[in-house]
């Protein structure tokens, strides 16, 4: 009789433990489906993709410097630096005068 009670006392330990590891492990995947929950709900913490959009201020150093680099580059070609008013048409891009 001792030993059958000692056989239910090792088995309800062993239930005992793996409740217990159960229970920890439970604690471990709640955490994991919060975290991904506030990931989710908040779409400032996830990455953009594709390209970010510039301000005024960065368009404007960017058009300076393109300027910058194709003047320099008309000069070495020996092209004319500045386009001609008579070939810019009423928004302001150059067209070619065979184009009329």
């Amino acid at each position: 009789m001792n030993h059958k009670r000692k056989c239910v006392e090792i088995l309800y330990m062993d239930y005992d433990r793996t409740l217990a590891e159960l229970r920890r492990e439970l604690e471990r995947v709640d955490a994991a489906i919060q975290a991904l929950q506030e990931v989710r709900s908040n779409p400032a913490s996830r990455s953009r993709r594709g390209r970010r959009s510039m301000g005024a201020q960065e368009r404007s150093a960017v058009s300076e410097r393109m300027r910058r680099y194709w003047q320099a580059r008309h000069i070495q070609s020996g092209e004319p630096a500045e386009i001609p008013a008579d070939r810019i048409d009423e928004v302001g891009r150059a067209f070619s005068a065979e184009a009329n």
